[in-house]
């Protein structure tokens, strides 16, 4: 990854009294546009590099089975929108993060793939201090496209880029893609090679236990 695969940073302000229960933590979030490559990069620094991945989708499946409701992805994020507004937002983290690294001490870095909105980066902050690290993707419209085209199986072309357009202006999209502005560490994945991004990422960490 070149220089130029690094777009720019922000440091959002964090709380300086770090809860001492997650000292030597450290939980990276991972946001972006869809099919900008999230998945891929979250899957080698799970696989290759030792962390922990929290799993917001697991939480609402379970959820959703038990609330008799239909696990398509757009009834999980109607129901990960039902639980931000009943919870604040918070249910990331007292429902899925507290309990994954509560329940797994001896791994201290920990991976959120799917943080969309910044109330919920804003939580992450308040309860994980300066052990959180945030890092947006981007990559261009004509790359995104193409890349959300090919996972459709049985779609033309033209179909393709109606989903794709209907997919973009989803309200949980635009915030998610908000998120560049908010970020730590902004990265270009239009030509990065996955694994040399998340080589780059995880030397970040160097020195956290696995």
């Amino acid at each position: 990854m070149s220089c130029d695969d690094i777009v720019g940073s922000a440091h959002a302000s964090i709380r300086t009294d770090l809860n001492k229960q997650w000292h030597g933590l450290s939980v990276l979030l991972l946001s972006g546009p869809i099919a900008v490559g999230k998945s891929t990069v979250s899957s080698l620094l799970v696989s290759e590099h030792g962390f922990g991945a929290l799993k917001s989708s697991a939480y609402l499946k379970a959820l959703a089975h038990d609330r008799a409701l239909e696990p398509s992805r757009l009834a999980l994020q109607e129901l990960g929108d039902s639980l931000d507004a009943e919870t604040g937002f918070s249910w990331v983290i007292d429902k899925v993060a507290i309990p994954a690294i509560s329940s797994n001490p001896d791994c201290s870095r920990w991976l959120f793939d799917s943080v969309r909105k910044a109330e919920q980066v804003r939580h992450f902050r308040r309860e994980f201090g300066r052990s959180v690290f945030h890092v947006h993707f981007v990559a261009d419209e004509e790359t995104l496209q193409k890349r959300f085209a090919s996972r459709l199986d049985g779609h033309s072309i033209e179909s393709a880029a109606e989903l794709y357009a209907a997919a973009v202006q989803h309200s949980n999209e635009v915030h998610s893609r908000s998120l560049v502005a908010i970020a730590d560490l902004v990265i270009d994945l239009t030509k990065s090679e996955p694994r040399h991004v998340a080589q780059r990422i995880a030397e970040r960490f160097t020195g956290a236990k696995a």
